[in-house]
């Protein structure tokens, strides 16, 4: 089987010096399952493909409940963690179509969740004339949370709902902010779900006591990049690495807004939604969980990947993103079972066991790379607050080779290759790597 390549060119290296955040490739759309393949061709723009599918992967994590796989000590659900980061006017805009692949879930919840409250009033009332004890209130259903939210409301509603739900917001700064209130700080729990960690909150008043064992939350943001440093302000905050970053290219071209052929946009997603309805629907009234599989080759290749890929950031970037490829290797295993599952849809019953078939488990490794490269774009914006002493060392061989770093520095200016300085510097090239990226810096 053919390696995606994801670093072997060490003339051109893929991680280190991006200057550019690179597309999902035309491959990646081709080998999709058909519910999305065909849901992406509706879509004319190449920003519109990709907007909607990074967005809609993450939706679709949220409506798949009774699936699981074993990972790491664990079983874990396909649930996504999906943030689109672009310029204001850039085109994030085209998420709000992913949001309807659930809005009929999240309608129906609703409905449900307007009966449970008519019939408690009229219970109140009885109880009121009988003489009888209030009844307790029903809590509210919804498949959407908003992001403005404290940390009891969160847990309330995960509490409420099953422990499922998704975070939906088109403004990232609306869950910075939250974030920041003292009646919010719900981060924890944001990275708690990530790994469905048991979920706790007590409220003294009324001696109220919510737990959820096993969180199942997907989350869905975009912004700015600067609304986004009030969400992530540094490296180390934990929830960098649990995200899918997705960095839109703006467009300096100002689009056609009468264009008639998008007018169908809205309804056929709203259909696509009732689709999804009846996957959930299905789903739910599993009395097991169907069970998610890699093949042993498929392992063995993941495992070797995410090697590499983890040994190339270390060396030729920062030690500091070592717990971003171990998340992504997480990530890149919920995508597979989210690809599998959606391929059995329509093609034949769910079996007790999906075992995942190469073509969704190489564009799982294809989407990944590609976004990995993506977040990088990202980590390079973000302030350090410490020095660790990996950088010290470091800092202290440029110290100790300052002439050869100027040179290093002067050949690469002239666009000399990183291999080809290494050769006439006599610098190691995973070192010139990572003086070219501290440059950039």
């Amino acid at each position: 089987m053919n390696s995606i390549p994801h670093g072997a060119d060490l003339e051109n290296p893929p991680l280190p010096l991006v200057q550019k955040p690179p597309a999902l490739s035309d491959e990646v759309f081709d080998n999709l399952p058909s519910l999305l393949k065909d849901a992406c061709s509706v879509l004319e723009e190449q920003a519109e493909k990709e907007v909607f599918l990074v967005g809609a992967l993450g939706v679709i994590s949220g409506l798949l409940p009774n699936l699981r796989g074993f990972y790491d000590t664990q079983y874990y659900g396909c649930n996504l963690y999906c943030y689109i980061l672009g310029a204001y006017g850039s085109g994030k805009g085209t998420l709000q179509l992913a949001r309807r692949l659930g809005n009929e879930i999240h309608l129906k919840r609703k409905e449900r969740s307007a009966k449970m409250l008519a019939q408690y009033k009229q219970d109140c009332i009885d109880a009121k004339e009988n003489k009888l004890a209030e009844p307790e209130k029903p809590g509210d259903l919804m498949l959407f949370f908003p992001a403005n939210n404290s940390k009891s409301g969160v847990v309330e509603l995960l509490n409420n709902n099953g422990g499922t739900g998704i975070l939906f917001e088109n403004e990232g700064d609306t869950l910075a902010d939250a974030l920041k209130t003292d009646y919010g700080g719900f981060s924890d729990v944001l990275r708690k779900a990530f790994h469905h960690e048991p979920i706790s909150f007590y409220r003294r008043t009324g001696s109220e006591l919510r737990e959820v064992e096993t969180p199942h939350l997907s989350v869905i943001l975009s912004s700015t990049p600067d609304q986004y440093q009030k969400l992530v302000p540094t490296i180390q905050n934990g929830l960098f690495s649990r995200f899918l970053h997705f960095f839109l290219t703006p467009c300096r071209d100002f689009k056609n807004v009468f264009n008639n052929s998008k007018r169908g946009y809205p309804e056929y997603f709203d259909e696509l939604g009732k689709t999804f309805y009846k996957i959930h629907s299905y789903l739910e009234t599993l009395s097991k969980p169907i069970e998610f599989e890699l093949q042993v080759h498929q392992e063995t290749r993941f495992l070797s990947t995410f090697s590499e890929w983890k040994k190339e950031l270390g060396d030729m970037v920062s030690t500091d993103l070592d717990g971003t490829v171990n998340r992504l290797g997480l990530i890149c295993f919920r995508l597979a079972m989210l690809f599998t599952a959606l391929r059995h849809f329509g093609e034949a019953d769910y079996p007790p066991t999906l075992v995942c078939t190469d073509t969704d488990f190489e564009n799982a490794l294809r989407i990944v790379e590609v976004l990995m490269r993506h977040a990088l774009m990202v980590y390079y914006d973000l302030p350090r607050p410490r020095v660790s002493k990996d950088t010290l060392d470091f800092q202290n061989k440029l110290t100790e080779k300052a002439d050869l770093f100027a040179l290093c520095e002067t050949l690469w200016r002239q666009g000399a290759k990183p291999l080809e300085i290494a050769k006439r510097t006599g610098i190691p090239k995973s070192t010139v790597y990572r003086f070219l990226n501290s440059l950039k810096r």
